[in-house]
């Protein structure tokens, strides 16, 4: 995962201001070229949104954010909305035997860009909120988020999910967020204290498993993990080969849209610059913001309530 890597080894400062060359737009550019190419397969779009996901999470609070992403913003809501409006037409339509299968590609589609928005909301939310609001699309983004839950593989999707909405709850008080937020308080609520509550029996079993697994390894001290970044190893390659990288991919040079030989492999941890953010104690301090704020209990059924109640 080279792109993944080289966006924090090279250090975000010169990453986010360089100018001459721009990396920030290169790696918008290569993400954007795949999010609207109607032939892009769903692992490339799900690259794609791992890297705006690295740009939103190490860029967060930098203006410059908002000056590259608009185009991609724009063209992720066109590829949600074509991937829901898609899924409604297959599932009015006389059934067949691809129906579910064709129905699980859209929904695979719509939650890759959903996601991308999701990011936007943990890095810049003021921006993506806006954005959002200006197409009516805050519920749609959210609706399709929120209803895949189910199917979150990993502790990050929770994390960020979890620290996305805050982001939002914490930027203006309910009063003053679009009227979706209102009204559906006790929903986004729930489903914070859902992710919450798995994270916590996910690291509970990874740390069974670790337990487990202590003792049996013996030997190995001071080898690297395999996929471990190599920061002597990547500073011989220099600037020059990495800046050369992401112009072929930008111009295309570089074919990244079979689906076949991705960027990305899936196995490998990547450190991310949300791995030290404290998503309960963010969720605390979201809940007690929120629940201060004037006719606030109204918003939240009493189930819900004590639940809070209970986390804190």
């Amino acid at each position: 995962m080279p792109f993944v890597d080289n966006v924090t080894s090279y250090g975000s400062d010169k990453f986010f201001e360089t100018l001459e060359p721009n990396y920030l737009m290169m790696a918008v550019s290569i993400a954007d070229k795949v999010i609207t190419n109607e032939d892009s397969a769903v692992v490339d779009l799900q690259n794609s949104s791992k890297i705006i996901e690295t740009l939103m999470f190490t860029g967060k609070g930098r203006n410059r954010l908002a000056v590259e992403m608009p185009a991609v913003f724009e063209h992720t809501l066109q590829r949600l909305q074509k991937a829901l409006e898609e899924k409604a037409v297959i599932e009015a339509g006389p059934p067949s035997k691809t129906t579910k299968s064709e129905i699980k590609t859209r929904n695979k589609i719509a939650v890759c860009c959903a996601y991308i928005y999701i990011c936007g909301f943990y890095a810049a939310p003021a921006f993506t909120l806006s954005f959002l609001q200006a197409n009516n699309a805050i519920e749609a983004v959210l609706g399709v988020w929120t209803s895949h839950k189910a199917s979150f593989t990993s502790i990050k999707e929770r994390k960020v999910s979890i620290l996305a909405i805050t982001e939002i709850f914490l930027a203006a008080p309910i009063a003053e967020l679009p009227p979706f937020f209102g009204q559906q308080a006790n929903a986004i609520m729930t489903f914070l204290l859902e992710c919450a509550s798995e994270i916590e029996q996910e690291k509970k079993k990874e740390n069974e498993e670790e337990g487990e697994e202590e003792g049996e390894e013996e030997g190995g001290e001071g080898e690297d993990e395999e996929g471990e970044y190599s920061e002597d190893e990547d500073a011989d390659k220099g600037d020059e080969a990495y800046v050369q990288f992401l112009q072929k991919l930008a111009n295309e040079e570089i074919d990244w849209t079979g689906g076949e030989g991705d960027l990305f492999d899936e196995d490998d941890e990547i450190e991310s610059a949300i791995d030290d953010v404290d998503e309960l104690e963010a969720l605390k301090h979201m809940i007690r913001a929120v629940t201060g704020q004037p006719g606030a209990e109204s918003a939240f059924s009493m189930e819900v309530q004590q639940a809070l109640a209970q986390l804190m």
